[in-house]
Formats: structure tokens, C-alpha cells, sequence
């Protein structure tokens, strides 16, 4: 991968490090979701109540997120990269918080999905590969970035969901996943 003149090594390096922070912590919460619908002490939901809310938040998050991802672009544009992927993430972080902390209402929890969903489309939606790779060598900096995706699901799904489901306070696994 080859950057553009002025561009550094750690920026190149950003480019699938994004995705593999931004995927971990996405795969993470979104399947601890069910757990928490679940769990007595916050929505206390049936098995099957918490899939069909689980589905219906994820459709709302998605209709709402696409055309967020749109405005993104001008989010980067307006902020620069740096600033709108910090603003992006503590966005997802804060949302990732407030999952445990909105219960039991149901109306809340598709409400933070929604904002949790948009954080993390704006942030695989950014421009790093347009804006630092040079045009001969965007195919290996695309590649690069989904090999940061796909490892970023296999470390929240192998490692980060596995211990966060584990634990008793929810509030404290999702504080965990927040961190991320």
C-alpha cells in the first residue's frame, strides 16, 4: 500500500486499524443485545420477545443510518477526518452505555440502536482510502481495510463477546464494550 505524498506510515496504518476497532466493538454489543433484552434485572424480555425487538431495532437503525451515512461525507468534509472519526466513535461508545441505562423502556432501546447503528456506518463509510492510498495501490488498502473488519468480528466474537456475556453486571460488560 502506497500513500500519497505528505501521507505517514501511521495514517496507512489507521486504514484497517479503524475497521478492526470499529467491527470488534460493533459484532460485540450487537450480540450482547439479545442477552441484555433478556436479562430479569434490566428489559426482562422472553427469548422471543427479545429476537423480534432485536430485529425491529436493527431495521429502524438501518432505514435511519443510510441516509446519516450520507451526511457523514459531509461531516468529514466540514470537521476533517481525524476530528469526525473521534466525534463518530465516542458516539458509538456513549450509545453502547446507554443500552443498559435506557431499560426497561423499549422505545429508548431502539432510539440509542438507531444512534449506536449511525456512529458505526459513518465510521466503515470514511474516506482514509480515497483521501491517503495512491490510485495504483487502492485495491490492497481496500483489502487491507476488510481484513481490519474481519478480524475486528472475529475478535469481538472469539474473544470480547465471550467474556463480556459472562459476567453478572451487564452495566459493567457494557462500560467494557463502551471502552472499546
Amino acid at each position: 500500500m502506497v500513500g500519497k505524498p505528505g501521507v505517514t506510515t501511521a495514517n496507512l496504518v489507521m486504514i484497517p486499524l479503524l475497521m478492526f476497532m470499529a467491527l470488534t466493538s460493533d459484532a460485540a454489543v450487537v450480540q450482547s443485545l439479545s442477552y441484555l433484552l433478556h436479562d430479569e434485572d434490566f428489559y426482562d424480555k422472553t427469548v422471543d420477545e427479545a429476537a423480534h425487538i432485536n430485529a425491529n431495532a436493527a431495521t429502524y437503525s438501518l432505514v435511519f443510518s443510510m441516509p446519516a451515512l450520507l451526511l457523514s461525507g459531509l461531516v468529514y468534509d466540514l470537521l476533517g477526518r481525524r476530528w469526525s472519526l473521534i466525534s463518530f466513535f465516542l458516539l458509538g461508545g456513549v450509545s453502547t452505555m446507554l443500552f443498559p441505562l435506557v431499560s426497561p423502556s423499549i422505545t429508548k432501546f431502539d432510539i440509542v440502536r438507531v444512534f449506536f447503528q449511525i456512529s458505526f456506518v459513518s465510521i466503515l463509510g470514511n474516506t482514509l482510502v480515497n483521501d491517503y492510498v495512491r490510485v495504483q495501490s487502492r485495491g490492497l488498502a481496500t483489502g487491507m481495510q476488510s481484513l481490519g473488519q474481519n478480524l475486528g468480528n472475529l475478535t469481538a466474537v472469539a474473544g470480547i463477546f465471550t467474556v463480556a456475556k459472562e459476567r453478572d453486571n451487564k452495566l459493567t460488560s457494557f462500560g467494557l464494550m463502551s471502552s472499546l
